[in-house]
């Protein structure tokens, strides 16, 4: 009879069994680190653009207000968005976290006066942008519709 001799020598097993084991999980650990990391990037991005959306929304909602605050006898509406002649009134409001570029412009929609305001919202850490838009009627400025463009 033959006799089998590498059956009886079985020392090097655990080393081996061990080292594969090894390997496995580091292929895990590294899978599991790849995904965590872009859930973060894509969770700072979204923090960023939320943002930018409240820094163009505070621009929306300060040049909003002064348009129909009297100075004088006459509100920033009267004197800039009931004449003839569309006009367009521009500024950069400066924010704690960013600035807010906003663009009042006279449009006619039907025979009705609208003024559409137009707020970009950067932030001042990086370059994450987002714009709002708001058209308030200039006779009834309860008014109010928000759109894409």
């Amino acid at each position: 009879m033959k006799k089998n001799i590498y059956i009886k020598n079985e020392k090097g097993m655990v080393l081996v069994l061990t080292m594969i084991v090894l390997m496995v999980l580091m292929i895990i650990f590294g899978a599991v680190m790849t995904i965590l990391g872009g859930n973060i990037r894509q969770v700072k991005h979204q923090e960023n653009m939320m943002r930018a959306h409240y820094v163009a929304l505070s621009g929306i909602n300060i040049a909003s207000t002064a348009l129909f605050e009297a100075v004088g006898s006459e509100t920033l509406v009267d004197q800039y968005f009931k004449g003839p002649l569309p006009r367009e009134l521009q500024d950069t409001i400066t924010l704690p976290t960013g600035e807010a570029e906003v663009t009042l412009t006279a449009e006619d929609i039907s025979g009705v006066r609208w003024i559409r305001v137009k707020s970009i919202g950067t932030l001042s850490d990086n370059s994450a942008k987002r714009t709002l838009v708001l058209r308030i009627n200039a006779d009834i400025p309860a008014i109010q519709e928000w759109s894409n463009n």
